[in-house]
């Protein structure tokens, strides 16, 4: 592979030559002459697609809430996860994403060199109301994780929902925490529906507070966005069908065998 180092650079094939962007460069790579496929081949392809696919509309829906920049790492993490998720489809031959796989997103981090629990040092619980809103509680702390020079922590929570088809994401109001201070149970709101399995995430971020306004550090050690929770999609009548019992019908008559007694000498 090589470098890049025009003034225009590019994505995608052109010519002979096959340009991509990977870990904050653009590179290039010659284009093979000859593309063979085995149906397995062409198939796996698919699937890795598809989940590519997915992982780019959940970083965009993302993307206009976080306060944090793009990591390095996390996309092809992201697409490694979600691929192994849609592999655990083991009904159908063309795999498909199945709700209850999503638990498996549960603990992954947007910031693989930051930690929420060094930042917040409790366990957040996620968990949806009757009318499909989002609370997540943050229990009490005795100190929180911050940038030496920091003077306080930002923190909000994040939904993000999808159902195969269609991905949104909501946050709630961002809170400011005094870091080295006890810190009291609060409860992070949402105040959104979506539709499909629900991703509950926390962003923590130190700051420090420059006339009035928080100034978010920029370190990678001390940024944290993780999931917390993965709650299933909420059923509806819609998703049952519901047929009602003809009571007129005449049910089948089930023709048991006959019963022989045992056989005593």
């Amino acid at each position: 592979m090589g470098k890049q180092t025009g003034i225009i650079k590019f994505t995608g094939k052109l010519g002979p030559l096959i340009g991509y962007y990977s870990r904050g460069e653009y590179l290039v790579r010659s284009a093979p002459e000859r593309v063979r496929q085995s149906p397995a081949t062409r198939l796996a392809a698919q699937h890795f697609g598809r989940a590519s696919s997915l992982a780019r509309a959940m970083r965009a829906a993302l993307r206009p809430l976080l306060h944090i920049p793009p990591q390095k790492g996390v996309i092809n993490a992201l697409n490694k996860k979600l691929h192994t998720i849609l592999q655990a489809d083991d009904l159908h031959r063309h795999k498909r994403f199945i709700p209850r796989h999503f638990s498996q997103l549960r603990g992954f981090s947007f910031t693989p060199q930051g930690s929420l629990m060094r930042t917040l040092p409790c366990d957040p619980v996620g968990s949806r109301l009757h009318d499909g809103s989002i609370d997540v509680h943050i229990p009490a702390m005795q100190a929180l994780g911050s940038h030496p020079s920091g003077t306080h922590v930002l923190v909000q929570a994040i939904a993000l929902w999808t159902n195969g088809k269609r991905t949104t994401a909501a946050s709630s109001q961002p809170v400011l925490l005094e870091a080295g201070v006890r810190s009291e149970a609060f409860t992070l709101k949402i105040d959104a529906a979506g539709e499909g399995v629900c991703c509950v995430m926390i962003e923590a971020i130190s700051c420090q507070e420059v006339n009035g306004r928080p100034l978010l550090f920029s370190h990678a050690s001390h940024l944290a966005c993780e999931i917390i929770a993965v709650l299933p999609p909420v059923r509806t009548h819609a998703d049952v069908a519901d047929v009602p019992f003809d009571w007129n019908a005449t049910l089948p008559v089930i023709q048991l065998p006959e019963y022989f007694p045992p056989h005593r000498e």
